[in-house]
């Protein structure tokens, strides 16, 4: 089981979007198996988690995380709507600045 660390952009973006047991079964399952998403583009890193319909709004939802290997924890970096475009450079650019904080 991997450490789940959660970005400050996520945190905000989902509160009340989705239930927080929902949440909590997505995070463990992610915790257990962080290899359950699909890999993003070139990036061999940065993964794509589908999302249901949100409680309040007929959007689903994207959850991007970063995990490097078995050794490391998985970053949750953002929630992207379904098919919004470029994701791959969104990701990267709240993921950098995060870690500028």
């Amino acid at each position: 089981m991997h450490t789940v660390i959660i970005s400050n952009f996520f945190a905000e973006k989902v509160k009340g979007k989705y239930a927080p047991e929902y949440l909590e079964k997505v995070v463990e399952t992610i915790s257990i198996h962080p290899k359950t998403g699909k890999n993003i583009g070139t990036s061999k890193n940065l993964y794509l988690y589908k999302l249901g319909i949100c409680d309040h709004k007929k959007y689903e939802y994207n959850l991007i995380y970063f995990f490097e290997n078995k050794n490391t924890s998985v970053y949750i970096i953002n929630l992207f709507k379904d098919g919004e475009s470029d994701i791959l450079n969104k990701a990267v650019s709240y993921l950098a600045c995060d870690a500028m904080k």
